[in-house]
C-alpha cells in the first residue's frame, strides 16, 4: 500500500507514466529516537537504459511522503545525541544517566 502511494507520488511529481516506473526496493525503516517509522521505497524510471532512481519515505503513522531522507536522518541523529551525547548507548545504560552523575558531583 505505501509502496503504491510512493509510486503514484513520483509519477505525478515527475510527470512519468506509472507504467514506466518500477519499485526496486521496499522495506520498513524505523527511527527509534524520534519514534517514527517509514516505508522506504526506491523507484526506477525504466524509460531509459540508465534509469533514474527516486527514493522516498512514506510515514507509516500518517501516510505523509518525505522526499529528503537526509532531513529525517539528521533529526534522528540530533535526538540520539540529545539523549546519549558522545557516550555509547551500552555505556549509557550501564552508567545510568551520566548527567545525573555530573550534576551530583558538581554540588
Amino acid at each position: 500500500m505505501e509502496a503504491q502511494k510512493a509510486l503514484l507520488y513520483i509519477s505525478e511529481r515527475e510527470h512519468i507514466p506509472i507504467e514506466s516506473l518500477l519499485i526496486i526496493n521496499d522495506f520498513e525503516r524505523g527511527y527509534p529516537f524520534t519514534g517514527r517509522s517509514f516505508r522506504a521505497v526506491t523507484i526506477l524510471d525504466i524509460r531509459t537504459e540508465d534509469g533514474q532512481e527516486f527514493n522516498v519515505l512514506v510515514d507509516l503513522a500518517d501516510g505523509h511522503i518525505e522526499e529528503d531522507v537526509n532531513v529525517v536522518e539528521a533529526t534522528e541523529k540530533a535526538a540520539y545525541e540529545a539523549k546519549f551525547g558522545k557516550i555509547h548507548p551500552t555505556l549509557f545504560s550501564r552508567l545510568g544517566d551520566p548527567h545525573a552523575i555530573y550534576n551530583a558531583s558538581s554540588r
